[in-house]
């Protein structure tokens, strides 16, 4: 599994997303590739603050470049605020690891 945390402090554009979800396909299928297993990959998105507005366009971004490839990737995207970390259950980090 590979995990990949990007921490925003404000403003982000489809680019980044796009450019940024790319990157981890490629690390995904080169590591599969190397060690001849299937591989999944975790982009964990922290918003230096609590914005429902972000978390929205993340999820929508998301969702559209999920349904423009051609097969699916197996890349899970999760987005919350650093202030929300403490809170977070081992049960909820469990769920974003798992396989």
């Amino acid at each position: 599994m590979i995990v990949e945390v990007k921490y925003i402090r404000k403003g982000f554009n489809r680019g980044w997303l796009a450019e940024s979800v790319n990157e981890l396909t490629a690390k995904t299928a080169l590591f599969a590739n190397k060690f001849s297993t299937s591989s999944r990959a975790v982009l964990d998105i922290i918003l230096a603050s609590p914005n429902r507005i972000f978390v929205d366009k993340i999820e929508k971004l998301t969702e559209e470049m999920r349904a423009g490839r051609p097969r699916p990737v197996s890349i899970r995207v999760y987005c919350f605020a650093a202030s929300d970390i403490p809170a977070m259950t081992c049960q909820q980090v469990k769920q974003m690891f798992e396989v």
